[in-house]
């Protein structure tokens, strides 16, 4: 895994500038340079303005009564295209534009979603699978969390300060 970091934050860089290079030749070197400019301008706007429609959704999920997982998800994918967005280059602003479309977003959050949920379903130390990323899934299949033990506890007195008496 680390490998495939280290080639990607080298092979990326790479690509960008002679994409780059490559786009100051047809159309010439300020232009490419406010080309730049306007993307990573334009990028924080949309960034902005989605950021906050997607803010909205969960807010929205959240009264009522759902868990806003997909737009939780989606509001990640926007951080990660304003990252893409801000960073110069013609191959990260397509990626980060295209992550700002709404209907591709969703999709894609969709995507990573269930790719999570697929992970989140790990194995045990003993090699069973488990239910969620290790806990149980025994209250749902209707039995008791606590099989109906005591649970012991000592009180203790606190004063305003907060030590204990």
């Amino acid at each position: 895994m680390l490998f495939k970091l280290f080639l990607l934050f080298v092979s990326v860089p790479l690509v960008e500038l002679a994409l780059l290079f490559k786009v100051a030749e047809w159309i010439g070197w300020w232009e490419t340079f406010w080309l730049v400019v306007l993307t990573g301008v334009l990028g924080s706007v949309l960034t902005r303005q989605e950021g906050a429609r997607t803010f909205r959704r969960i807010h929205y999920e959240l009264q009522a009564g759902r868990l806003p997982a997909l737009e939780i998800v989606g509001g990640f994918l926007v951080f990660a295209a304003g990252l893409l967005l801000l960073t110069p280059g013609i191959l990260t602003d397509v990626l980060g534009f295209a992550i700002l479309i709404p209907g591709l977003r969703r999709k894609l959050a969709a995507v990573v979603l269930a790719g999570l949920k697929r992970r989140m379903n790990l194995f045990d130390g003993d090699g069973r699978q488990s239910g969620s990323a290790g806990f149980s899934r025994s209250t749902e299949a209707g039995a008791k969390p606590f099989d109906d033990q005591p649970i012991e506890v000592e009180a203790v007195e606190v004063d305003e300060t907060g030590n204990a008496d």
